[in-house]
């Protein structure tokens, strides 16, 4: 299922994927999100709420969403001028309690090619490239009660689990798609995210 960014547009095909009785997936997994004072003002309550109710659905069918905690670190919010502004917060849908949140990690290689666990950090490439993995307590979602026995903030907090993200090393996927970044170079692309 594919959609256009609109957080209406997103909304129809989730509800398509996980409402359908053909082709009923067993995970939705979305590679998107935003800062949620932003959804919330595009959405507003109800919009938020229509979301939590096809998250809901899914849950109750055992359908497993995923979606990204995040590309930006805290930096998620912008202004009219695409512009980071100073409001951290973290993306929504990650912050749903019936969504799993997906977070980064960058990995250190030994000589022998090898993770270091001990090095295993936070992805975050840095002023000169603004990509960063999300986390952080959610101002919209309680703290659930799968999370009370380890942490105290009174919200729900992301990510659940994080793997690689940096684009560097990234993960070798063939691409053939008609957009970008594929339309530039078919074949063999790192991507990370």
């Amino acid at each position: 299922y594919e959609s256009g960014a609109a957080p209406t547009a997103v909304l129809k095909s989730m509800t398509r994927a996980i409402e359908s009785r053909t082709q009923r997936p067993d995970v939705v997994s979305a590679s998107l999100g935003g800062c949620e004072p932003s959804n919330l003002r595009a959405l507003g309550n109800k919009g938020i709420g229509l979301y939590e109710r096809q998250f809901q659905i899914a849950a109750a069918t055992g359908i497993s969403v995923l979606a990204a905690s995040g590309d930006e670190g805290s930096s998620s919010c912008i202004n009219a001028s695409g512009q980071p502004v100073a409001e951290a917060a973290v993306s929504f849908p990650a912050s749903s309690p019936f969504v799993t949140a997906v977070g980064g990690t960058n990995v250190r290689l030994n000589r022998a090619n090898q993770i270091i666990p001990a090095n295993t950090v936070v992805w975050n490439d840095g002023p000169g490239q603004a990509a960063a993995a999300g986390g952080g307590a959610s101002t919209l979602f309680a703290e659930p009660s799968y999370q009370a026995a380890l942490q105290t903030s009174g919200h729900r907090e992301l990510p659940d689990v994080s793997l690689l993200a940096d684009l560097a090393p990234g993960y070798e996927i063939y691409c053939s798609a008609r957009s970008q970044p594929c339309s530039a170079r078919h074949g063999w692309l790192a991507i990370g995210g």
